[in-house]
């Protein structure tokens, strides 16, 4: 099975030289990137200026005690999610457990067993690599999600205002026919007023808005009007 062996940024916090020395030689070997803090308020102001990938720490500090450096970093924002492992000498139960209650993902006793220590420390920088990887691709989905959003939103509004276009021009269109249907005729001469405001013959009108073929006659009422004498000589109804 593949394991990931990035290195890992980590941080040494121990008042010891000689175990500074010697952890910095093992996961220094291991492919780790590695810096030192001799104190417990020096090991804060390395994490505030660069967040490592994780922590190892002495549980006994010339200042603060491992503990309360780890129950600092717990409470900050900024650095709850840095991994801590613990070093001392201490073997006691409830020391670790004390260790794991303030915030401790793991527990190294001294004297110091290289492997051990290697092991321990790959495993943490893995997870804590994959905890960033998540993070990222976590918001990463949540900005997809967001844009979606947007852009169905979008969506909406954009047939909203399509589907709001089609009524208006519907009922333009309605509009229009309606108007269409609606040919002024003067009541006196019985002209016809076009489109262009124009008052014209019937006959005209009809020949340039309609396809028919006029013919000429003369209805019964004018034939026994104008022309009395040959407007008895027609059938009833009929027209010359």
């Amino acid at each position: 099975m593949h394991r990931d062996k990035r290195g890992g940024n980590i941080l040494i916090v121990d008042d010891t030289l000689d175990n500074l020395r010697l952890l910095s030689q093992m996961l220094t070997a291991g492919g780790h990137s590695v810096r030192a803090a001799k104190s417990g308020r020096e090991a804060l102001a390395s994490i505030q200026a660069a967040k490592p990938d994780m922590v190892l720490l002495d549980i006994k500090l010339p200042d603060l005690s491992g503990y309360e450096v780890c129950t600092l970093l717990k409470a900050d924002v900024a650095t709850r999610d840095v991994p801590i492992m613990f070093l001392s000498s201490l073997d006691e139960i409830k020391d670790k457990l004390h260790g794991f209650e303030v915030g401790g993902i793991d527990y190294v006793t001294k004297p110091f067993h290289e492997q051990e220590v290697l092991a321990r420390v790959q495993t943490q920088v893995n997870l804590s690599h994959l905890r960033t990887e998540l993070k990222r691709h976590t918001e990463d989905l949540e900005l997809s999600n967001e844009r979606l959003t947007i852009e169905i939103a979008e969506r909406r509004r954009v047939e909203q205002e399509r589907e709001k276009l089609i009524e208006e021009l519907q009922s333009a269109l309605e509009n229009i026919r309606t108007l269409d249907g609606l040919v002024p005729i003067c009541s006196s001469c019985k002209k016809i007023r076009d489109d262009k405001g124009f008052w014209n013959q019937l006959e005209k009108y009809l020949v340039e808005h309609t396809d028919a073929k006029l013919t000429h006659g003369i209805c019964p009422d004018c034939a026994e009007l104008y022309f009395p004498g040959i407007a008895q000589k027609t059938s009833p109804g009929g027209a010359l």
